[in-house]
This record gives structure tokens, C-alpha cells and sequence, in this order.
């Protein structure tokens, strides 16, 4: 019986060099080693004639990819981590995806990432694609339209080169509180304040060259106004009434009078039947009737 058992050990041990194909737990290996169950290492697997190639356990629960002597990718369990690349070998991570070259490519060496773009210029350079990042109570906290050239911040279909909605925005500088603030909910601006108290609220100087405004404008205790007559006025004096209703007690009027269109055209006028709530401005041609634009331009100050 013992000689009959070890006649078959060496048959089948035969058939198995044969076959180059060694089965452990398999009767028919499909491989040079075929294991059916498992198989345990104690630190490292190396590719033959390969030396700089391998995948090690260093320690527990820790597991390494070293490809040409650079450590491609580690894995600790302990501290939680995915690290690709962790010796800083300039190793790159890509990810690809169907239609475009590369869904996602970091390059190590520039310190660039690219979404859509194998050839990112960037820190972070998006291409060949949209981009939504959500946030909850609203579609979108800010979006991306590749297409349309369009960014949206609180919405998902902007329809401007940048679309804010549902929301204020608020752009902060050095020194104040807000360089500026955009108040979504009760239409207003502030420069200089996030608390803007009118439309346009600026807490601080302003410098312009000019400033056009259409009937009237009201700037502290100060009324603005403007008229404008065109053509030819043959009577030598026109009286034009203007208003500054809302001031109390008689104001200071400052007025100027100018011809654009005729420069060269002499005028004069005089303020008369000051109000608390209106004066009469009368112009007059020095040289005769008056052609082309008359600007009358007033300001009363309390």
C-alpha cells in the first residue's frame, strides 16, 4: 500500500512539471502557480530580475507600489491615507475617462491639477466641460458654464459673464470692513461699508471727473438739478423755475448757465423769486436772441 501511494505522488508530482503549472488547493492550475485560497507575505514581492520594482508591507497595516525605485503609492490604515507619490519623485496621477483624455492629471513637477486637460497651466485648470459645486438650500453654490463662457455663483444658468444670485456677496479689503458688498436681498451696494443704508452707499471719499444724473438728485442737504432748451430764443430774457422742495428755511443756490452748442454766445442771468421750495432763474442774450443748447445747471445747499 505504501509503495502504491508513493508510485502515485510521483506520477502526479510528474504531471505537474509536465504541465509547468503548479496548483495549491487546485487540481487544474491555469497559471505557473495557481493558489486557491489565501496567500500571506511577510514584507515584499518582488518583479523578477527587477530589483527597483516591488509592493512591500513595511508595517502593519500599510501597504507600498515602488515602480523603477520611486514609491508610486502608499496606503496607511493607521493615519487614514491615499498618498500618491509620497517621496515627491515627480510622479503624476491620472485618471481617464471616456471622450477626453484625461478626467482628472496631476502634475507633480509644476504643481499643476487639470480636470478635463492633460496639459494643465495652472494650479487648478479646467477644460472640456462644465463645472457645479453644490451647497445646501441652493442649486448651486457656484457653477461653471464651459460652453457659454458664463460663471454662475447661487445659480446653475447664469446669464452673464458672471451671474450672482441668491445671495450677497461681499469682497473684503485691507482696512475697512468691505471693498464692497453686494446686498442680494434689499437691493443696495456698499463701498467701504457691508451695511449700506441706500442703493449706493459709499463710506469714504469720492473722486470723478464728472457726474451726470438725469432731473434731480438728492446728496445729503444737497438738491441737484438740470434743464436743457434747444433752438433759437428770440425773447431776451427766459425765466426757467426750479424746484428744491424738501429743504427747510431758504437755502444757498449755486446755478451755472452755458451754451455748448454756441460757446462763443454771450449770456447772462440772475436768480429772482427765491423760495424755500423754488427760485426763478432768468436768462437773458447779451448780444440778442440766444441759438443752439441752454444748460441751466443748480444746486441748492441747506
Amino acid at each position: 500500500m505504501k509503495r502504491f501511494l508513493f508510485l502515485l505522488a510521483i506520477l502526479l508530482f510528474s504531471g505537474a512539471v509536465v504541465a509547468q503549472n503548479t496548483g495549491i488547493g487546485t487540481p487544474t492550475p491555469d497559471y505557473t502557480l495557481d493558489i486557491n485560497g489565501t496567500l500571506g507575505v511577510n514584507d515584499t514581492i518582488y518583479h523578477n530580475d527587477d530589483p527597483d520594482t516591488w509592493m512591500a508591507f513595511p508595517a502593519p497595516d500599510t501597504w507600498e507600489l515602488v515602480t523603477g525605485g520611486k514609491k508610486a503609492a502608499q496606503v496607511d490604515a493607521i493615519n487614514s491615507t491615499l498618498a500618491v507619490n509620497p517621496d515627491n519623485d515627480d510622479i503624476d496621477f491620472l485618471i481617464r475617462s471616456d471622450g477626453i483624455n484625461a478626467l482628472l492629471y496631476a502634475d507633480t513637477q509644476n504643481d499643476h491639477i487639470g480636470i478635463g486637460n492633460p496639459n494643465p497651466e495652472h494650479l487648478v485648470d479646467i477644460d472640456n466641460g462644465n463645472m457645479l459645486i453644490r451647497s445646501d438650500g441652493i442649486n448651486a453654490l457656484m457653477y461653471a458654464d464651459h460652453d457659454s463662457s458664463r460663471v454662475g455663483i447661487g445659480t446653475a444658468t447664469p446669464e452673464h459673464l458672471v451671474d450672482v444670485d441668491n445671495g450677497n456677496m461681499l469682497i473684503r479689503g485691507d482696512g475697512i470692513n468691505a471693498l464692497l458688498f453686494v446686498d442680494h436681498f434689499d437691493d443696495r451696494i456698499g463701498i467701504g461699508t457691508d451695511d449700506p443704508q441706500a442703493q449706493l452707499h459709499v463710506k469714504g471719499l469720492i473722486r470723478t471727473d464728472s457726474i451726470k444724473v438725469g432731473s434731480s438728485m438728492s446728496i445729503a442737504n444737497i438738491q441737484y438739478g438740470q434743464k436743457t432748451f434747444s433752438g433759437l430764443v428770440n425773447n431776451l430774457a427766459t425765466a426757467v423755475q426750479i424746484d428744491y422742495s424738501g429743504f427747510n428755511g431758504n437755502p444757498m443756490i449755486f446755478v451755472s448757465v452755458t451754451n455748448p452748442t454756441n460757446v462763443n454766445e454771450p449770456l447772462a442771468y440772475n436768480v429772482r423769486n427765491v423760495t424755500p421750495t423754488s427760485a426763478e432763474i432768468q436768462v437773458e442774450g447779451i448780444n440778442g436772441a440766444m441759438n443752439g443748447d441752454i444748460v441751466i445747471t443748480w444746486m441748492a445747499i441747506q
